[in-house]
């Protein structure tokens, strides 16, 4: 009986080693293949990751060039608020002085004021 016993467990031993190598060597072509689209959508990622900070530098650059016209636009203004403030007190001046003032330095005035005003930018 235990000469049965030992060919009946050697048969199903023989038989499990096969069929634990088949299902192994199955499970390992489907890792394998997993691991293999795996580095395939990683590298893929991985160039799209890279397109997406050329853009990124792009983009960076083009907010440089806008902050650049920014601060020439913030320049530009204050040069120009000052110049027509300078104006505006020449002219507040006059129009002070021309209250003031009597007879010819009157007509000056007016003329020099009028003169002004025809040549407005």
């Amino acid at each position: 009986m235990d000469l049965i016993f030992q060919i009946i467990f050697t048969v199903m031993g023989a038989f499990l080693s096969v069929v634990l190598t088949k299902f192994l060597i199955q499970n390992g072509r489907a890792i394998a293949e997993l691991m293999k689209r795996f580095d395939e959508r990683t590298a893929e990622l991985g160039e799209k990751l890279d397109k997406l900070g050329e853009r990124l530098d792009r983009l960076g650059e083009r907010f440089d060039e806008l902050g650049e016209r920014f601060d020439e636009l913030g320049r530009n203004f204050e040069r120009r608020t000052a110049e027509l403030g300078e104006k505006f007190d020449e002219r507040t001046a006059k129009i002070a002085e021309l209250i003031v003032s009597e007879g010819e330095r009157t007509r000056e005035l007016i003329k020099s004021l009028s003169g002004k005003e025809g040549n407005k930018d």
